[in-house]
């Protein structure tokens, strides 16, 4: 009887070689209907439904049964769907080779019957017995007459071995030497690797803690800007020291010019240079100063901290005058005769870059602005990579070879 039972599980309609062709299978027969038939009949069609579900996978809308449907019903009916889940996938695995999406949907539909059959299987163990040396049996039948064996005559605690305890560093004795002495059975506490590295650990919790800390972030350094420079080169270089004697008779110049520079030497093709005082911001200023004073005798130019951007998007008829015009009007500073394009080159689908160099402020703005109508565009400014210079500001009195700084 139980080897057929087998091998109606193991076939794919879940029939026995007992049952009748016609006839109810083993699963049917124990599911027999009660009082209840709404509720027997909602769980059959719950588990037709759950055993078929993966053929109409492909189907539009189609959806694998809930968890709250495998759940349902008894042991048995949970039982049913898993055997017919296993007879529909051993029938379409028969004979085919691409079996990816169904054999998906009866992997998912398996796992669930699995998983609420494993639910109510927990559900219904037994609590475990009590410890057998906390059980206590108080039945008579299970008193001294009913058993055949002999009861102790000594108490249990004259066999029972003594334990041993383990060794604290407290319980440990010493000889007259100060050295450690086993117990009296000739056992001594072995000192672990592990217990040695946790006592290193507590001994030193400075260590950890230093460890712990974030490590300093390294300080950047700052660049380190050079002051603002006039220069003054003169026609002839044997009157540099009349041409600064007559700079500092001039009352006005004292006080305008004198009180913001801080040194004076000579640059390496000989013109005289006032280097200024750090956050002197009017050096052009000073510039045109002592421009009107020198006359035609020398020349006077500023060299001021410079930043270089660019003006993208520029259609490839601008030209530097436009360029020029246009910084202008954007920055309400007439910047055009320090000949601030220094570039204008082809770029992608037309259109060209002017490189442009601005004294660190007027920079400032015109990055902040972000955009400037040159022509008919709304063209970029971005800023270019690379370090500051010193731009030469030569007044329209200047006509001589400007100075390159850095």
């Amino acid at each position: 009887m139980s080897a057929a039972v087998s091998d109606g599980l193991r076939s794919p309609q879940g029939q026995t070689s007992l049952e009748k062709p016609g006839g109810p299978s083993l699963m049917e027969l124990r599911l027999l209907p009660t009082p209840q038939t709404s509720r027997y009949t909602m769980v059959k069609a719950i588990t037709g439904k759950i055993i078929v579900a993966p053929l109409h996978c492909k189907e539009k809308d189609a959806k694998l049964p809930s968890p709250v449907e495998f759940a349902t019903g008894t042991l048995e009916d949970k039982l049913e769907r898993l055997d017919g889940l296993k007879g529909g996938l051993g029938q379409f695995i028969q004979g085919k080779s691409n079996l990816h999406k169904k054999v998906i949907s009866y992997q998912v539909s398996l796992g669930m019957a699995l998983s609420a059959l494993r639910k109510s299987l927990e559900s219904h163990v037994p609590p475990r017995p009590p410890a057998g040396d906390k059980a206590v049996c108080t039945s008579p039948l299970f008193t001294g007459s009913a058993t055949s064996k002999r009861l102790a005559t000594s108490p249990l605690a004259s066999h029972a071995t003594p334990k041993r305890h383990a060794v604290t560093p407290a319980s440990k004795q010493h000889d007259e030497n100060n050295n450690e002495v086993g117990d009296q059975d000739g056992f001594v506490l072995v000192d672990r690797r592990r217990h040695r590295q946790r006592k290193q650990t507590a001994e030193t919790p400075v260590a950890v803690d230093a460890r712990q800390q974030p490590k300093p972030r390294p300080v950047q350094r700052r660049a380190r800007h050079r002051p603002d420079v006039i220069v003054i080169k003169g026609k002839d270089a044997s009157k540099y020291a009349d041409i600064l004697r007559s700079l500092k008779s001039d009352p006005t110049l004292q006080q305008k010019v004198g009180s913001s520079v801080n040194n004076i030497r000579r640059s390496a093709a000989g013109a005289l240079m006032l280097q200024l005082k750090k956050g002197v911001e009017n050096a052009s200023d000073l510039g045109e100063e002592l421009g009107k004073v020198l006359g035609t005798a020398a020349t006077a130019s500023a060299l001021l901290h410079t930043s270089t951007i660019e003006i993208k998007d520029l259609d490839e008829w601008a030209t530097k005058e436009e360029v020029t015009a246009a910084l202008d009007a954007l920055l309400g500073v007439p910047v055009s005769k320090r000949d601030p394009v220094k570039s204008l080159r082809k770029a992608y689908a037309g259109t060209q870059v002017a490189v442009v160099t601005l004294p660190d402020d007027l920079a400032a703005t015109a990055l902040k602005l972000g955009h400037v109508w040159i022509g008919w565009v709304n063209c970029r400014i971005r800023a270019r990579r690379g370090g500051c210079a010193l731009l030469p500001l030569l007044g329209p009195w200047s006509h001589g070879r400007s100075l390159q700084g850095s």
